[in-house]
């Protein structure tokens, strides 16, 4: 989803845009030739915060979504944890970027404690799609990403996790020319493709 870009496009829109495209998708399934009973969400980083909160959004509804992927995702924006200080150079995600990046995106400081802005602050993760959990090993995110794959288990969500042995945040972009990366991918593709065939929870 080419969607709009802070600081010009600030909270929520991105995630309204990317909401009107999942709905579109749904409306449309016929016309596409897709199955309703098979569409998932997934993205990198900012976009893996924007396909975990749309599972959040869609939980329940007609619309409910069947998986999610998620690669080194923004998830609650929490600086104290370990790999941020273990990566806090990057590279990529710096520590101290973040504050800077938070005021582009979400100046508003009551939004930020909305679980759209950071799902892993919702109250309950039950009922949400199965998700597959990329992180890297060499990342700031790395330990939010691993607590929301605990979080989204203890609540009973199906969940696989690729650890990203000696990778960076942002490794998708390497594909070409890092076999570990295409290892990775190759990895949520089987996981993606079996989740296809699995009924979907009702």
């Amino acid at each position: 989803v080419d969607y709009a870009l802070a600081p010009e496009h600030r909270f929520p829109v991105a995630l309204r845009e990317c909401e009107a495209v999942v709905t579109w998708t749904f409306a449309r399934a016929g016309e596409l030739g897709v199955r309703t009973d098979a569409i998932s969400v997934g993205g990198d980083s900012a976009g893996g915060n924007l396909a975990a909160a749309l599972t959040l959004l869609f939980r329940g509804t007609a619309q409910a979504l069947k998986g999610q992927l998620l690669f080194y995702p923004v998830v609650e924006f929490n600086t104290g944890r370990p790999s941020f200080t273990e990566n806090a150079d990057g590279p990529i995600i710096t520590a101290a970027g973040v504050p800077a990046t938070l005021a582009l995106y979400c100046p508003n400081t009551a939004d930020r404690e909305n679980p759209l802005f950071a799902p892993m602050l919702a109250e309950d993760h039950a009922g949400l799609p199965a998700a597959y959990i990329a992180i890297a090993e060499h990342d700031p995110l790395r330990d939010e990403g691993r607590a929301y794959a605990d979080r989204l288990r203890a609540c009973g969500v199906p969940v696989e996790l690729d650890a990203g042995a000696g990778l960076i945040h942002g490794y998708l972009r390497a594909m070409p020319y890092c076999k570990a990366v295409r290892g990775s991918f190759a990895r949520v593709c089987d996981w993606l493709g079996r989740l296809a065939v699995q009924p979907k929870a009702v």
